[in-house]
C-alpha cells in the first residue's frame, strides 16, 4: 500500500509586492491555516516517511510548518525544482516514481493549478482546486511507487483549513 499527500503551499505575500515568485513567503494567516491542517492531519494520518517540497519559499515554509507538527525532521525534507512552476501530472508521478519503495507515504509540498491536476491524475472522481494550505491525499494498491498508477488511487483525506475548526 502506498500513500501520497499533496499539500498545497499556504496564503503567501502577494504577487505585487516586488519580490521573485520563488522568494515569496507566508504571511500570518498563512501560518496558522498551515499550523491548523498539520494540526488536524497528524490526529487522523500517519506520518509521512518523506517529504518533498517545491524550493520555493512558500513551499518550504509550509513543509517546515508540517515537519514541526508531524514530526518529521526538517532537515530530512528534500527540495526539488521538478514541484516548482506548474508541472504535468506526468512529470509529477517521475518524481513520486523516485521515492524509495521501502516508504509507504510520501507528503509533497507545491502550488497550484498543477497539484489539483495532480490529484485528478490520481483520483477518477476528484474535480476540486486545491485550496492554499489544503491536503488531499490518496491510496494505491502498489508494493513499488513505480506502480502507482493515475486513475488508481482512493481518496483517504481533503482537508481546507476554512473546514477546520
Amino acid at each position: 500500500m502506498k500513500r501520497i499527500y499533496l499539500v498545497r503551499h499556504a496564503t503567501a505575500s502577494d504577487k505585487r509586492e516586488g519580490l521573485p515568485d520563488f522568494e515569496r513567503s507566508l504571511v500570518k494567516k498563512g501560518e496558522k491555516e498551515a499550523k491548523a491542517v498539520a494540526r488536524h492531519l497528524a490526529r487522523r494520518c500517519p506520518p509521512p516517511g518523506l517529504m518533498i517540497s517545491s524550493f520555493a519559499n512558500r513551499a518550504i515554509e509550509t513543509a517546515h510548518l508540517f515537519a514541526k507538527i508531524l514530526g518529521y525532521p526538517v532537515q530530512r525534507i528534500l527540495l526539488r525544482e521538478s514541484l516548482y512552476g506548474d508541472p504535468t501530472p506526468e512529470a509529477l508521478m517521475e518524481e513520486i516514481g523516485r521515492v524509495p519503495d521501502r516508504l509507504g507515504a510520501v507528503m509533497l509540498f507545491g502550488h497550484d493549478p498543477s497539484f489539483s491536476r495532480l490529484a485528478a491524475h490520481l483520483v477518477p472522481d476528484f474535480r476540486e482546486a486545491l485550496p492554499k494550505a489544503g491536503v488531499f491525499a490518496a491510496e494505491f494498491d502498489a508494493d513499488r511507487w513505480a506502480d502507482v498508477r493515475g486513475g488508481a488511487g482512493r481518496p483517504v483525506a481533503s482537508l481546507c483549513p476554512s473546514r477546520i475548526k
